[in-house]
C-alpha cells in the first residue's frame, strides 16, 4: 500500500524539479520562443537573472522539500505561482500569446504548495514531518 504522505511528497518534489527546469528552458529557448522577452525584462541582464533565478528558487523549493533544509515552500511556491499567473495574463492581454512555460510555472507552484501542504498532514492536531 502507498503512503499518502510519500505520494504528496514526491508530486512536491517533481513540481520543484519542474519550476527548475522551466528557468532552465527560459535561459536556453525562451528568446527565440518569445523574442520580445529580453526586452520586456531590460534587456539580457534581467532576461538572464530571472530564468537563473527560477533556477534557483526551483532547486530551493526541492531542498525544502525533500527537507534538506527549512525554506518557506508554501510562501515561495505561492509566489512562484502567482508571478506564473502574471505573466501568462501579460503575455496573453499584451502580445496575445499563450504562454505554455508561464502556465506550467503556475500550475508547478500550486502542485508544490498543495502536495508538500498535504504531505505535512496534522495528525492528532499536530504537524508531523
Amino acid at each position: 500500500m502507498l503512503d499518502p504522505k510519500a505520494v504528496y511528497r514526491s508530486l512536491a518534489a517533481s513540481g520543484a524539479v519542474l519550476v527548475a527546469f522551466i528557468g532552465l528552458a527560459h535561459e536556453f529557448v525562451g528568446a527565440s520562443l518569445f523574442p520580445w522577452g529580453p526586452a520586456t525584462f531590460g534587456g539580457p541582464v534581467g532576461w538572464h537573472a530571472a530564468g537563473l533565478a527560477c533556477v534557483v528558487v526551483g532547486l530551493l523549493l526541492l531542498a525544502g522539500t525533500l527537507h534538506i533544509f527549512e525554506v518557506p515552500l508554501l510562501l515561495l511556491s505561492t509566489v512562484v505561482a502567482c508571478i506564473g499567473a502574471v505573466i501568462t495574463a501579460y503575455t496573453a492581454a499584451v502580445h496575445n500569446q499563450f504562454h505554455f512555460f508561464a502556465v506550467a510555472l503556475c500550475v508547478s507552484g500550486l502542485a508544490v504548495a498543495v502536495c508538500h501542504r498535504r504531505a505535512e498532514v496534522k495528525l492528532n492536531g499536530r504537524t508531523h514531518r
